[in-house]
């Protein structure tokens, strides 16, 4: 049985949609789930995984861009990327990540550490 993930936006701190489909995977069977399954994701979509600090890509088929994200007062703050990370590799986050946001290789590709974005 697949549990139905809540949808939102995901917008840069002047407002503009980054990505129009950003599922949350906010129960440990959903975030456990993950991408797992999927032979491929949209440009426009990420999964945001809450809480998380890392990630695995075991059992993948393609890559993905990983972003560690800081909670800072209803946003979320980019604390570090991970860009093109292939099937079987890990991905460690920094102290203090709040969230994990995966998305398709270059599907943020102007977002930066530092950034700050908002998922409503």
């Amino acid at each position: 049985m697949n549990e139905a993930l809540k949808s939102a936006r995901l917008y840069n701190k002047d407002g503009e949609c980054l990505l129009s489909k950003v599922e949350i995977a906010d129960t440990f069977r959903a975030r456990f789930r993950g991408l797992l399954g999927r032979t491929r994701i949209e440009k426009d979509y990420g999964l945001l995984l809450v809480p998380c600090e890392s990630i695995h890509m075991f059992f993948m088929k393609f890559a993905i861009d990983v972003f560690f994200l800081k909670e800072r007062n209803g946003s979320y703050e980019i604390a570090s990327t991970a860009r093109n990370v292939k099937p079987w590799r890990m991905a460690l986050a920094p102290r203090g990540t709040d969230a994990v946001l995966e998305t398709a290789p270059g599907a943020m590709s102007a977002a930066r550490s530092g950034d700050i974005i908002t998922i409503s």
